[in-house]
């Protein structure tokens, strides 16, 4: 996650790692309650499966992420079938856009995304104007 919203007062981001070498994509802490978060690249129906499998059994094997939200992060939004089925596993769907330069790529995520993780909304308007995140 961009350091950008990694500030102390934003939600620290944190990776949690379980002894066997699990290791989730990222977890923020926002006045709201803690929040697990799986990023994947793509929006087939497999990305969306292993995205959901994740979020459910990282709880299960790393106790520090119990009671956590979960938030599927994508490129995109899938076929309405599989948003739907999102809505009733009880996971949020957000989506980011990949901005490819010639030597690196940026993530831009959703004003709703970088609210949801504890940006106050002063900070996510400024991050659009600047053209670093999503309306």
């Amino acid at each position: 996650m961009s350091n950008r919203i990694n500030r102390r007062d934003e939600g620290a981001e944190r990776k949690p790692r379980h002894a066997a070498n699990y290791e989730v994509d990222g977890t923020v802490d926002p006045p709201k309650g803690p929040i697990l978060i799986e990023i994947k690249t793509g929006i087939s129906p497999a990305d969306v499966y292993c995205g959901v499998g994740q979020l459910t059994v990282y709880p299960l094997v790393l106790a520090d992420l119990v009671g956590h939200s979960k938030i599927l992060l994508l490129p995109g939004i899938p076929g309405p079938a599989l948003v739907t089925a999102l809505e009733g596993c009880g996971v949020e769907l957000h989506s980011y856009e990949l901005k490819r330069g010639r030597r690196r790529a940026t993530a831009l995520f959703t004003a709703a995304f970088l609210h949801r993780c504890g940006v106050p909304k002063g900070g996510v308007r400024e991050l659009v104007a600047k053209g670093l995140a999503l309306p």
